[in-house]
């Protein structure tokens, strides 16, 4: 039996995708967000399995790479947000994809933080750890713009 959580993703997936074919310029956003999606699951299952120092800096990696695109493809489409009006479905495209980034994540990113500093003495984990924190920049600088909007008027 799967989390709740994962099955209202699968929902939100579904209608995020549906959305996204009634616009093109949102495939990046969907792309990423499927991505991200995909690897936070892996990364939870991973880090779940006691990994190897090689499979920790493997899957990280991959982690850090889809999270830096997903938080970069959010972050592009900060000017449909701000300019759109009311409900469309590009905002909804957008707020399902924003929903991707949830408690899964923060656990995924927890336990890897957990594991990466079991091995820190190991060259590459400690190059992997400046990955991570690459891709968190990005999510705070998305973080920043987002919430720096204002979207009282639309």
């Amino acid at each position: 039996m799967r989390p709740r959580s994962y099955s209202v993703r699968v929902i939100a997936f579904l209608g995020l995708i549906a959305s996204a074919w009634a616009n093109e310029t949102l495939d990046v956003l969907v792309n990423a967000a499927a991505s991200f999606s995909s690897t936070i699951r892996q990364q939870l299952e991973m880090v779940q399995s006691n990994p190897s120092p090689v499979d920790l800096v493997e899957k990280t990696i991959d982690y850090a790479e889809a999270k830096g695109a997903y938080f970069q493809a959010l972050r592009a489409e900060l000017p449909l947000v701000k300019s759109a009006g009311g409900r469309s479905a590009d905002l909804d495209t957008f707020a399902a994809a924003l929903a991707v980034a949830g408690e899964e994540e923060k656990r995924a990113e927890a336990a890897t933080l957990i594991l990466l500093k079991r091995f820190s003495h190991n060259r590459d984990v400690a190059r992997t750890m400046l990955e991570l924190q690459r891709a968190q920049a990005v999510e705070r600088k998305f973080q920043k713009d987002y919430e720096g909007l204002d979207l009282k008027d639309h």
